[in-house]
């Protein structure tokens, strides 16, 4: 087993571990881990560290403040669509309404970010980079914990 088989076992293992401190219900997460892995598999950072590695460090900063279920499977899941060729209605379809929301804004939210850089860094135009910031915050504002799994 590779060293970095290794990595993603144990940090698997971490968080179910503190997962199970708070909350029994494990199984929508198991999924997600599982679903994430599957479409991940090949991926790797320029570092050659598996992709897989950053929505598992995700997780974990969520559980370390007790976020439910439904959010750490959906920070597990946060670069399944932006990163591979998986379309949004497979996730909504595997997980639910909240956890496809959740991705779906996450997805929408890592779109925008190139583009609000761009207005916010260099554009002379401060009213259309207020009316691109309401616009965020009003999309993101309709569940916060899409704004808390960016954060983390």
């Amino acid at each position: 087993m590779s060293n970095f088989q290794d990595i993603i076992i144990s940090k698997y293992n971490e968080l179910i571990r503190k997962l199970s401190k708070y909350n029994q219900n494990l199984s929508l997460v198991e999924k997600a881990f599982n679903f994430a892995l599957y479409y991940h598999k090949d991926q790797k950072r320029l570092s050659g560290e598996p992709y897989i590695i950053h929505p598992l460090e995700v997780a974990l900063i969520l559980v370390d403040y007790y976020m439910d279920p439904i959010t750490i499977s959906a920070a597990l899941l946060h670069d399944v669509i932006e990163d591979t060729n998986l379309q949004i209605d497979k996730i909504y379809k595997e997980f639910g309404q909240e956890v496809g929301f959740i991705v779906d804004s996450l997805t929408k939210l890592q779109k925008l970010s190139p583009f609000l850089n761009t207005v916010i860094f260099s554009s002379k135009n401060k009213d259309l980079t207020l009316i691109n910031l309401k616009r965020l915050f009003i999309s993101t504002s309709k569940d916060i914990r899409v704004i808390i799994i960016k954060l983390a």
